[in-house]
């Protein structure tokens, strides 16, 4: 469930994602300090954010389906 808010914390956040975007990483340590997670918490589940992260993005209507995210949550 936490790793769901990050990704959504992503996708709202332009300046985060146009970072994502441009150096193809993401700003642990400005999302650690906004959100309150460890750092540790966000490298462990790097790869699981960014996939979500994707999910919001792109079109997977199926994808979201299966992790439960609704439309209103964007």
């Amino acid at each position: 469930a936490n790793c769901l808010k990050i990704a959504l914390s992503i996708f709202k956040n332009r300046s985060w994602q146009d970072r994502f975007f441009k150096y193809g990483t993401l700003p642990i340590k400005e999302i650690s300090l906004e959100l309150g997670v460890s750092k540790k918490t966000l490298e462990r589940h790097r790869k699981y954010i960014i996939a979500v992260f994707f999910i919001f993005i792109g079109d997977y209507p199926y994808l979201r389906e299966f992790l439960r995210i609704k439309e209103d949550t964007e």
